[in-house]
């Protein structure tokens, strides 16, 4: 199956989005995503180690964003961040799913623009 006709099912099928990197998410953060093997990676140093060695394995990755990465799981998935800025941020707001996730980035995302 190609990666392109593996993306148009409506929402993947995963049990885990994981997430690594050290940067606070927010919803336009600049991300690798890895659809085949349920995994984001932000561009901080810990987000490329750990992609680096995916690329090296052969996956594919897309460039985007977390909003559009997020936007094709069931709100219900889970998410995890380990051992890195974004597990703290996880834990902190104790998000468990994708839903939780986004509720928080788009809550914070409002938050931004009524103070400008």
């Amino acid at each position: 199956m190609s990666l392109t006709s593996f993306l148009q099912k409506p929402f993947l099928s995963a049990s885990k989005l994981r997430v690594y990197g050290d940067a606070q998410p927010y919803l336009d953060e600049p991300v690798r995503w890895f659809p085949r093997v349920h995994l984001v990676c932000d561009y901080t140093e810990d987000g490329l180690w750990v992609s680096r060695g995916y690329i090296e394995d052969g996956e594919d990755f897309i460039p985007t964003t977390l909003r559009e990465v997020l936007k094709h799981y069931n709100p219900q998935t889970q998410i995890h961040a380990e051992a890195n800025g974004k597990a703290m941020f996880f834990i902190r707001n104790n998000i468990r799913t994708v839903g939780d996730l986004l509720k928080i980035l788009e809550e914070e995302d409002k938050n931004a623009k009524n103070t400008t």
